[in-house]
């Protein structure tokens, strides 16, 4: 492994899709702790949901726990001093 440090920052969450009028869950990955510029990586499901509470329920109990695995992989891999921020909620 290098002595390069990585910063990265997760942001999980549901929000409203205008085009479709539904709620979906995505997941935006940063290569920086401050988000800034767009996300160097976006996942969505494909799923669309008909309320908030539905696609926050699916978030919960599928989509955080693989989340959860992966963050603990991650973190067992980054070189010391390296950083991994998970935000989850609105993005």
């Amino acid at each position: 492994m290098s002595d390069e440090r990585f910063n990265i920052r997760m942001k999980g969450g549901v929000s409203f899709d205008s085009d479709s009028q539904k709620f979906i869950i995505t997941i935006r990955v940063w290569n920086n702790i401050d988000c800034a510029g767009e996300p160097d990586k976006e996942f969505t499901n494909g799923m669309e949901f008909d309320t908030e509470d539905k696609a926050n329920t699916y978030y919960r109990d599928s989509i955080r726990p693989p989340m959860d695995q992966m963050e603990r992989a991650l973190i067992d891999e980054l070189p010391p001093g390296s950083r991994l921020v998970r935000h989850v909620g609105d993005i």
